[in-house]
């Protein structure tokens, strides 16, 4: 939104200004506006335990997907759905309509996810993803009862607003199989523009160490908008990952 001016007038008293209802109602649009530019949300991934965790191998870069089982989203602003999506599930072969926030259940992997965006009408984001989805395997909606067919799931992603700022920390734990490893955190918004941010961790020992990712201003433009942005991780010796925890807080609302 455009800011608002109140017009007073050429001259003190020439009754040319704004009546005063209009002055105020521009007055509570500024204000409801730089109100709702600020916010934070928090995704927890409670399935990467020390017993089950991220397996990475040496060299190789992997997408990490935040799964999202406890997500904290009272403070976000008021425009935005979500700051993060565990994936885009692709189905086919559906049967009748899929609601946003209902739970969906593989028939033969038991897996679950909630929607929490409908793109289309065969294609959900997702967070409280439990379990992985196989094959071509039945989805059930919880509570539409609607039904179809699992084809893809999408990497997991950061969302992003053509124009603005975020702040971005990301936490986890690692083990590594070796002494003088290091881990390298980045971003990739694919398009022409790819990666972004990419940092490096160091480790010395093999002992549990944890690791803090920090983007403290990330301007997110069309292609962040478009594609998303995409956590990658990439250790130099295989290495353990889990206690993924994912804050974001939007710093500046686009103009």
């Amino acid at each position: 939104m455009a800011q608002q001016i109140i017009g007073i007038g050429a001259t003190a008293g020439d009754g040319t200004g704004d009546p005063l209802r209009t002055a105020f109602d521009k007055v509570n649009n500024n204000n409801t506006f730089l109100f709702n530019q600020t916010g934070w949300a928090s995704y927890v991934d409670t399935q990467k335990t020390i017993g089950t965790p991220l397996n990475l191998v040496a060299g190789v870069d992997t997408p990490l997907r935040v799964r999202a089982n406890t997500i904290v989203e009272s403070q976000i602003p008021i425009d935005v759905d979500t700051f993060y999506l565990s994936g885009n599930l692709a189905v086919t072969s559906v049967v009748g309509t899929f609601v946003d926030g209902e739970t969906l259940t593989g028939g033969t992997s038991g897996a679950t996810a909630v929607i929490k965006v409908i793109n289309t009408t065969s294609n959900f984001g997702i967070v409280n993803y439990i379990g992985n989805f196989t094959g071509t395997e039945t989805i059930t909606g919880g509570t539409s009862g609607a039904t179809a067919s699992f084809s893809t799931l999408s990497n997991g992603y950061v969302t992003g607003r053509n124009g603005d700022n975020i702040d971005i920390m990301l936490y986890f734990k690692g083990v590594p199989s070796a002494t003088n490893s290091e881990i390298d955190v980045w971003i990739n918004i694919g398009g022409g523009v790819g990666e972004l941010y990419r940092q490096t961790i160091y480790f010395r020992g093999t002992t549990e160490k944890g690791v803090m990712y920090t983007l403290p201003s990330a301007y997110t433009l069309g292609t962040w908008e478009a594609n998303g942005g995409v956590i990658y991780l990439k250790s130099s010796v295989n290495m353990q990952i889990y206690g993924v925890n994912l804050n974001i807080d939007r710093s500046h609302k686009a103009r």
